[in-house]
């Protein structure tokens, strides 16, 4: 793209034909010595710190739209618990089912990041960054890049809706109901037990539905709920974004020494060999 680089490329290229180690490093180490000045990563540094101060703003985003949603949805004094508890934990429960289904039929799509946003000038080099990244999202680790995204941005935003919960039940006061026309108190009472169990693993207080009529159990309803947000919310995303980052370094992206550039050096240092 007519950059000028600290040295000459192919002067370079020839001076690496002799040098240790296989393909990788030879171009790695070509690069390196091109860019010795630093100019070029120094551009491509500030544009991932662009990058993630954007990721930062959208967690904060996210974080406060939870607790937003969620002071809106406690705001009166009587609360059926159970549609509070889907009104909290339902799209999120729904978004995760859909990220587990895209494991199964996963189809390759190609994911560009806002690179658009943030592409300033259209000089030379944030071209090839604007490619660079195009390229990276065709890469056998993008969905995982992807996956850590979006998990962390819906683990702010639960994050929000615990913060806010936690907030309103300890300066309100309020009382939680069961309504049902269908379902009765035999089957709230099984309802609540299997509910209950994992808050409880976490060290939740849970009520008793035999008990819960009275005023002073409604401290363990807003347990319950805020049990609930964090088993059945925060901590299956806290494992999904970790087996995302956890798959992300498994599966570290690769030079793609099929394309022209690459195969254009590769073949000279094999013909000098």
């Amino acid at each position: 793209r007519g950059y000028s680089f600290a040295h000459n490329a192919d002067a370079l290229t020839q001076w690496l034909t002799q040098a240790d180690g296989d393909v990788y490093a030879k171009l790695h180490r070509r690069a390196a010595l091109l860019d010795s000045d630093k100019q070029l990563a120094q551009r491509l540094h500030a544009y991932q710190h662009r990058l993630h101060a954007l990721l930062m703003l959208a967690s904060v985003i996210w974080f406060a739209i939870g607790f937003t949603a969620t002071y809106g949805l406690m705001q009166h004094s009587s609360l059926n618990f159970f549609l509070l508890l889907v009104a909290i934990l339902g799209i999120n429960s729904v978004m995760l089912l859909v990220w587990l289904l895209s494991l199964v039929w996963h189809k390759n799509t190609i994911w560009l990041p806002l690179n658009t946003v943030f592409s300033g000038s259209r000089d030379s080099v944030m071209q090839a960054i604007t490619q660079l990244y195009v390229q990276m999202a065709q890469q056998p680790n993008a969905r995982w890049r992807r996956g850590c995204m979006t998990h962390r941005l819906a683990l702010c935003g639960l994050l929000g809706m615990f913060v806010c919960a936690l907030l309103l039940l300890t300066v309100r006061e309020y009382q939680f109901t069961l309504e049902s026309t269908l379902l009765n108190s035999q089957h709230f009472a099984k309802i609540v037990a299997i509910l209950a169990w994992l808050p409880q693993q976490f060290g939740f207080a849970t009520p008793h539905i035999a008990t819960s009529v009275f005023p002073h159990e409604a401290a363990l309803w807003g347990s319950l709920l805020l049990g609930s947000i964090v088993g059945y919310g925060c901590v299956p995303r806290a494992l999904a974004w970790a087996f995302c980052a956890w798959q992300c370094r498994r599966v570290m992206p690769q030079l793609d020494l099929s394309l022209p550039y690459y195969q254009n050096i590769v073949q000279k240092w094999q013909q000098c060999v």
